[in-house]
């Protein structure tokens, strides 16, 4: 009961504390009526923060009626470190994007990617290609198969199990008659 009252206090107080004003591109677009990308730009020249900080001042008043602790000086060291933090945000995706940040699987899987976007044809003729490669590996190996299979005299069972096809018949069906091995008699 105690916690409940407490946790109920708690928001009573957040409640009555009122938003502090925050140029972050969102509010800021909000405030001034324009597109955030438009903001996002201004944001990151320092020509576009000044342009920003001269609005935002014009229109102090309107301001303090949200936020009653604002203070313009602090606005101006508030829109250099969101100008600067966008630029560092720019920055990192433009690294994180660039080929020497990527692995080497990565950018190797990006080159096969892009070839068979940028060369249709020759994507499509080297599938064709592999796909002939393939049925023709298979083929050969079944051959190959087939010779292991004699030079160990495996095979020599499979031509007796196709002997004893006549037997089948002749045994009922689901009963497995013994192995009778010559020589082990």
């Amino acid at each position: 009961m105690e916690k409940a009252s407490v946790e109920k206090k708690l928001n009573a107080a957040a409640q009555e504390l009122p938003a502090k004003f925050v140029p972050t591109p969102e509010k800021v677009s909000g405030f001034l009526n324009q597109r955030e990308d438009e903001i996002v730009v201004q944001l990151e020249s320092v020509e576009g923060r000044k342009k920003i900080f001269d609005t935002l001042v014009e229109r102090e008043a309107d301001i303090k009626k949200l936020d009653p602790s604002f203070d313009s000086a602090d606005l101006k060291h508030q829109l250099d470190l969101v100008g600067d933090t966008l630029t560092q945000k720019k920055k990192f995706m433009e690294d994180v994007k660039s080929p020497e940040k990527q692995g080497f699987l990565r950018r190797s899987f990006n080159r096969v990617k892009n070839f068979a976007k940028n060369h249709p044809v020759a994507s499509l003729l080297l599938v064709l290609a592999l796909a002939a490669a393939g049925i023709g590996g298979a083929a050969y190996l079944a051959g190959g198969i087939e010779a292991l299979l004699a030079k160990v005299g495996i095979s020599h069972l499979a031509a007796a199990s196709s002997a004893a096809e006549p037997l089948g018949s002749v045994v009922a069906p689901g009963v497995v008659p013994p192995l009778i091995v010559p020589g082990s008699m």
